[in-house]
Formats: structure tokens, C-alpha cells, sequence
């Protein structure tokens, strides 16, 4: 007859010299955290693009985000410095894009870059295949980024398929994967029909925001001039942008930055400020309602962005406010009147806000001729009305 302890005898006879086995899973303290993450990510476009991180690009039909995204490559490809005012780490740059040939050549540069079009990918390929592809050509000639453009063309989910959480983190999961390799990845989706605040833009499941690192939606603004456009960011990171303005040149293919802010206020305001120094271009004064009819907005829209230009001197109010004789508004000429936007944002200590003061570094991409602003210099009461006032514009677009 057999006895049994009720225990587990290979317990109690294991060899104490054999060591325990080590779980996969490490906790850590808050300070191990931190200090196995750099101070910041290594970007390729400095707030925007990562190395390691997937960045969401999202925009209505015609609203310009696959031209900005082509902008963006070329820029890379080409080793530029910058792109609207934020520094780039360049590299060569895979590109799936959903054009044909015809309407893409005349959009693309000499740089490094690898293109996909719906002609060299002909039969259509799965999603899957075409991903695959794409992470071994950035792994041949070691790309810093790779561009979907666009999920809806390239995926080909159906729209229920799209709503479901589980075929987009299923689509998704290739992409992670390439980030992984130490490459940027940027796809360019639809924003929905009804648009969205914080990442709801994004059309599909909300599965697919939440499994990029950083979100942007390029958006038009309303009221605003037609060829300008918001760019709002939903980020992991701190050092992501909430908004910022910039201007394309269809005919050029520039892009040039306004100005930069926290939020949809501030690109809001950043817009209305550059419309209203344009407004009042002309050497004359010129009334709140005749400011109305040159903008094409209404003035509840920006009178608070013109009582700040006059609060800092930059615009100066005339007339007695009263019949016959209404408020008129005129850029001021003097330097005294226009000094430096960075003496201007101290004041005894207090930092005026950014949206008041557009980011440095606004420019024309693609290009190496100098600014107007260098161009002109500083200006003064003396200096030509015309080229002084191009100077004012330049200088706030480039504070």
C-alpha cells in the first residue's frame, strides 16, 4: 500500500542548487523609467515624425494632405534642413501612393526616394503584401520613413470592416511592426464626413487613432484664405505642436509656415491676425466694416485679434467712433511702433503667448532664395512704404 503526502513530491526533491526560473516580465521603478527613455524621441521631423513611432495623417477629399505628405518626402529625400519651420534628420523615404504615374511625376523630386504607384502595383496587392514589400525596401536601402498613402486605397477594408476595432488593429499591426525597425511611418487616412475634435476625425474604428503615436489632421479654415491650412496634433509626446498654419503655393509647390499655436484657438487666431495686417496693406486708414467686406469673415470673428494688434502697437485706431467720423485702422510705419516680437513678448518677465506671436523660422520650402525680411532689413520711417510693409508682414509671420 502506497502513502501519499497530499504534496507535490518533485517539490520537496528538486535539487536546491538549480536556479528559479526568471520571469519575462521586469517591473521597474519610476526612475529606471525614465532613465532607459531619451529626453526626447529621434525625430525625422521635429515634433511630427519618429523614428519607432507611426504617425496618423488625416484630412477630408481635397483638403491637401497627400500633397503635404509628398511635400514632406521630397523634403527628406532631398536632405533638407527643415520643413514649415521644424527640423528634419533626412533619409531616404519609401512611398505607396494611390495616383498613377501621369498626375505623380510632375510632384516629385530628384532625391531618394522609392515610389509605388497603382501602376507598378498592378495586379493590386493585399494589404499584408504590400506592407511586406514596403518594410523590405526600407530595410534595403535603409529608409527613414515610410508613407501610406492612403489606408482606405491601400487596405481596401469595406466599410464594415473599417467600423470593426479588430480588422483595424489587425491592419495596424504590420505597421507597428515596421516602426519597430527604427523607421518613421506615416499613414494618410480619411477624416470622417462630420469631422471631430481629438483624434475623432479619423475616419474607421477608433482603433486606429489609438494605435498611432501621433495624430494629425489638416484641415481648411474656415473664412479663412483659401490656399491656407490648420495642421491640429494629438501626441504621445510633449514636444508635438497643437496647431500650426501654413500656406501653400500650388504654383511654386511651397509651403510656407504663419505662425504656430497650442490649439484650434490659436490657429484660429494666427489666421486672423496674417488676414488683417494683409487687410490693411494699403496706405490708408481703413473702417471696421470695410476691414469686414476685405477679410470675407465677420468681425465678431477677429475684432479681439485687432484690439490685440493695437494694444501692442502694431496697429493704430483714428476717428471719433461716432457718425461721420467712425474708428479707422492703419498699420503704423515707424520702427518705434514695430519693435522686435522679441522685445515685445517680454514684459517685466511676462511671456506673451505664442499664438500672439507666430513661430521663427517661417519659410519657403524648396527654395534658398532669401526671405523678404532679410531681404529688405529692418525698415525704417524713411524706408519705402511698400517694402516696409512687406517687411511688417514678414516679420510676423517669421515671430
Amino acid at each position: 500500500m502506497s502513502y501519499s503526502s497530499g504534496y507535490d513530491d518533485d517539490y520537496y526533491n528538486a535539487d536546491p542548487a538549480e536556479p528559479e526560473p526568471v520571469s519575462p516580465i521586469r517591473f521597474v521603478s519610476p526612475a529606471e523609467l525614465r532613465a532607459s527613455v531619451p529626453p526626447e524621441p529621434p525625430w525625422i521631423w521635429s515634433g511630427y515624425l519618429a523614428r519607432g513611432a507611426v504617425t496618423i495623417l488625416a484630412g477630408k477629399p481635397k483638403a491637401g494632405k497627400s500633397t503635404l505628405g509628398l511635400a514632406l518626402a521630397n523634403a527628406l529625400a532631398d536632405r533638407k534642413d527643415t520643413f514649415l519651420g521644424h527640423q528634419l534628420d533626412a533619409g531616404p523615404v519609401v512611398y505607396a501612393s494611390e495616383e498613377g504615374a501621369a498626375t505623380l511625376a510632375h510632384k516629385i523630386g530628384d532625391g531618394d526616394l522609392r515610389i509605388v504607384t497603382r501602376e507598378t502595383a498592378w495586379p493590386k496587392p493585399d494589404w499584408q503584401t504590400l506592407v511586406e514589400a514596403a518594410a523590405a525596401e526600407a530595410t534595403r536601402i535603409g529608409a527613414a520613413m515610410v508613407v501610406i498613402d492612403t489606408f482606405a486605397f491601400w487596405a481596401a477594408l469595406g466599410p464594415e470592416a473599417e467600423k470593426d476595432a479588430g480588422s483595424m488593429q489587425n491592419a495596424m499591426a504590420p505597421l507597428v511592426e515596421i516602426a519597430r525597425q527604427d523607421v518613421a511611418v506615416l499613414l494618410i487616412v480619411h477624416a470622417r464626413k462630420g469631422g471631430g475634435d481629438d483624434g475623432e476625425a479619423v475616419r474607421g474604428s477608433t482603433a486606429l487613432a489609438g494605435a498611432a503615436d501621433i495624430i494629425l489632421e489638416l484641415e481648411r479654415i474656415q473664412g479663412g484664405p483659401p490656399r491656407q491650412r490648420k495642421l491640429l496634433a494629438l501626441s504621445r509626446y510633449p514636444q508635438t505642436p497643437g496647431a500650426l498654419v501654413a500656406e501653400h503655393d500650388p504654383h511654386q509647390d511651397q509651403w510656407q509656415v504663419i505662425g504656430e499655436g497650442s490649439d484650434r484657438g490659436d490657429a484660429r487666431e494666427i489666421t486672423d491676425r496674417s488676414a488683417l495686417l494683409q487687410a490693411l496693406s494699403h496706405n490708408e486708414a481703413t473702417t471696421r466694416a470695410e476691414l469686414q467686406e476685405a477679410m470675407g469673415s465677420p468681425e465678431r470673428q477677429w475684432h479681439g485679434t485687432l484690439d490685440e494688434l493695437i494694444s501692442t502697437g502694431q496697429v493704430e485706431k483714428i476717428g471719433a467712433g461716432k457718425k461721420g467720423d467712425p474708428y479707422r485702422y492703419k498699420i503704423l510705419r515707424t520702427n518705434d511702433a514695430h519693435p522686435p516680437a522679441q522685445h515685445r513678448a517680454e514684459n517685466g518677465g511676462e511671456v506673451i503667448p505664442l499664438s500672439a506671436h507666430p513661430r521663427s523660422g517661417a519659410e519657403r520650402e524648396s527654395t534658398d532664395a532669401p526671405s523678404n525680411h532679410a531681404a529688405h532689413g529692418a525698415g525704417c520711417a524713411e524706408t519705402d512704404w511698400d517694402d516696409h510693409l512687406q517687411t511688417l508682414i514678414d516679420q510676423e509671420r517669421h515671430q
